[in-house]
């Protein structure tokens, strides 16, 4: 049985290359920092590259089981909504690359922003949303340094998952 391999993207710079594919750059890496770990992080925008990322990882046959969207900026007003990580058009490519069965967990210490993606994920007709169980979603007992704050500050934090039908939740 292979190991679970666990991919984070921080929102903070582009790629430097789409050069080559995804999967090379993380496998080489792993390489050059002589990690045999399961474990690999790269820079960018999500929505900006999330589609060849896809296509990258499908040609090199590594299947996606989960997304995490961690406390995603909230973008209050109005004018900002085109900033929301979590809209239609990324749910509609989710939909078009993640298997049956797949699962997308969302949290924020925002109540709101966790209603408002658990709706765009309800509009969209492959994907059922609940509540995130450790049978579906391991890692969800696992705090993140951002909900270890919250508590800290006795903020609340809010949960939500959307699971690919096709397997019921």
């Amino acid at each position: 049985m292979s190991r679970r391999q666990i991919l984070g993207v921080s929102i903070e710079a582009l790629p430097s290359s789409f050069s080559e594919p995804l999967s090379n750059i993380l496998s080489t890496k792993a390489k050059e920092q002589n990690q045999k770990n399961n474990i690999h992080f790269i820079d960018g925008q999500f929505l900006y590259f999330a589609k060849e990322l896809f296509t990258s990882l499908q040609n090199a046959n590594i299947s996606v089981k989960s997304i995490s969207i961690q406390f995603p900026d909230p973008w209050r007003r109005k004018k900002h909504e085109k900033r929301l990580l979590v809209q239609p058009k990324l749910v509609g490519m989710l939909a078009d690359v993640l298997p049956i069965g797949a699962v997308v967990y969302f949290c924020s210490d925002v109540e709101a922003e966790v209603k408002r993606m658990d709706s765009v994920f309800c509009k969209n007709e492959q994907f059922v949303t609940g509540e995130p169980t450790k049978e579906l979603y391991p890692f969800v007992s696992v705090p993140t340094e951002r909900t270890l704050v919250c508590e800290n500050m006795h903020r609340a934090v809010w949960t939500g998952m959307a699971q690919k039908r096709g397997v019921s939740m």
